[in-house]
């Protein structure tokens, strides 16, 4: 008698363990394959949220204090040996004049950057308008998802509410999607 004709005969006789043996294995691979697929849409939503943070910079540095990094701490990054490029970012939560209702969710994060060295960190699609020029005109460019919910356009003016003093600032471009911080609230 084969060996092949004795694994049949032993399969036939014992069905129902031998239909729970399939359908385990079966079990086993689909986890498996799931578990494969769930941990690469989370390596890639990490990925993805790390570019919309900090661009194609490699380390991202911020200060504790409120009034950010001293001239001499940027000028100390700049002049690092292996830093190609570095650029300094201001970020501040605020709310738009006319938008705001008190209501936390309508907090807006503001970005002050230089245009020359952001754009070498961060990709800006611009959906519609141009880029920031540089120079310190005090313009801006905004996320479709604010244009579209608060009405502004390329052109429009927009008043930024701070501690005792608002700032006007003109809409230059609109950036596609929600912008450079992706998940910081409103940008």
């Amino acid at each position: 008698m084969g060996l092949n004709r004795l694994a049949w005969r032993m399969l036939a006789a014992r069905r129902l363990r031998t239909v729970l043996t399939i359908v385990g294995i079966g079990l086993g691979v689909g986890v498996l394959a799931a578990s494969l697929t769930l941990g690469a849409a989370l390596d890639a939503a990490v990925d993805r949220t790390v570019r919309d943070l900090v661009g194609r910079a490699d380390l991202r540095v911020a200060a504790f204090a409120d009034q950010g990094l001293s001239d001499e701490a940027l000028a100390t990054i700049a002049s690092t040996p292996g830093v190609a490029v570095s650029t300094a970012v201001l970020e501040h939560r605020t709310f738009l004049s006319g938008t705001a209702t008190g209501d936390p969710a309508d907090a807006v994060t503001v970005l002050g950057v230089d245009p020359a060295t952001y754009s070498a960190m961060h990709d800006l699609p611009i959906a519609e308008g141009s880029t920031l020029p540089s120079g310190d005109a005090p313009l801006a460019l905004i996320s479709q998802g604010i244009a579209d919910q608060d009405s502004f356009g390329v052109g429009s003016r927009i008043g930024l509410l701070g501690a005792g003093e608002s700032g006007d600032l003109r809409v230059v471009g609109i950036v596609a999607g929600s912008g450079p911080a992706a998940g910081a609230g409103r940008t």
